[in-house]
């Protein structure tokens, strides 16, 4: 009996506490550009606590048959997406205003120093810009 008594009181303690026991998760954007999460951001750098979600997001029924789709939402699916990003868009077109109108640009290396681009390199990422600025705007 009392080691009956024990474990319910365990159980109860322990599927009290769980709630509050759960990680909470952070993002943030480091100086590459990378999104990161994480149980601890890092310091000096603006995080944002999220909830995280499992599961569907809808309620799905597996018993009944989908129904038959129009010739409208069968064109629908097989279009391919439109690959326009308004956020790269803008990200790349202030890269190339900065590219274009400044003679040093200064980038972080991986191992978080920084160096000057070359004039071959800077060429390089002017070209890349402007093929991103293509895609996404």
């Amino acid at each position: 009996m009392r080691l009956s008594l024990i474990t319910a009181l365990f159980l109860a303690g322990t599927l009290a506490a769980s709630p509050s026991m759960a990680a909470k998760i952070y993002k943030w954007v480091d100086e590459k550009g990378v999104t990161n999460f994480g149980e601890h951001p890092p310091k000096n750098v603006k995080a944002q606590s999220i909830k995280p979600s499992t599961g569907h997001s809808e309620p799905v029924n597996y018993d009944t048959p989908a129904a038959p789709q129009t010739a409208e939402q069968e064109s629908a699916q097989a279009a391919p997406p439109s690959s326009k990003d308004p956020e790269r868009c803008e990200i790349a077109r202030k890269n190339l205003a900065t590219l274009q109108h400044f003679g040093r640009v200064r980038v972080p290396n991986e191992d978080g120093s920084f160096h000057y681009l070359t004039e071959e390199e800077q060429k390089e990422r002017l070209a890349e810009t402007r093929e991103v600025i293509e895609e996404s705007c």
